[in-house]
């Protein structure tokens, strides 16, 4: 998974302690997408708030205040590491497609350094909120089992 972090100040915010215990991850409203890609297009190094497929776009926050930005679309159709990892053969990975989410985009807002473990809560936050969503959705059984990210770096500007 590629992290962007932001160069961002956030000003008014607690310390850590109890930024982490007050941050809340949501899905985002219809009328707040506009911000939300301008955010990505404008902050995140890839430039562009694209999503491939069917998405899922969290916010971040506290009291309001956005805190990372965080993208999951319907994962890649054939990636040889993922499947080795999960033991299923091609027809599985076929019928099973549905059971993924791939992390598209990750974009901390807050100055880095300030919060070291604010991404890896708002990750965690976010894992929990993909096992009751659905990216790909042909059933209202169908849930996010298994979040692929295929980076494993951390970029900033």
């Amino acid at each position: 998974m590629s992290v962007h972090l932001s160069s961002v100040v956030s000003e008014g915010l607690p310390p850590e302690p109890e930024l982490l215990q007050g941050v809340q991850v949501r899905l985002i409203e219809e009328s707040e997408r506009p911000r939300f890609d301008d955010l990505l297009r404008r902050r995140h190094y890839l430039k562009n708030a694209t999503a491939v497929g069917q998405a899922l776009r969290y916010v971040a926050e506290f009291q309001g205040q956005w805190l990372a930005l965080m993208v999951f679309c319907s994962p890649a159709f054939h990636l040889k590491p993922r499947d080795r990892w999960l033991h299923w053969s091609a027809r599985e990975v076929a019928a099973r497609r549905h059971l993924l989410a791939q992390n598209q985009r990750f974009l901390v807002l807050a100055a880095p350094g300030r919060w070291p473990n604010l991404a890896s809560r708002v990750l965690k936050l976010s894992c929990e909120r993909l096992g009751h969503a659905s990216v790909a959705p042909t059933s209202p059984k169908n849930r996010c089992w298994i979040i692929n990210a295929d980076k494993s770096s951390t970029s900033r500007p």
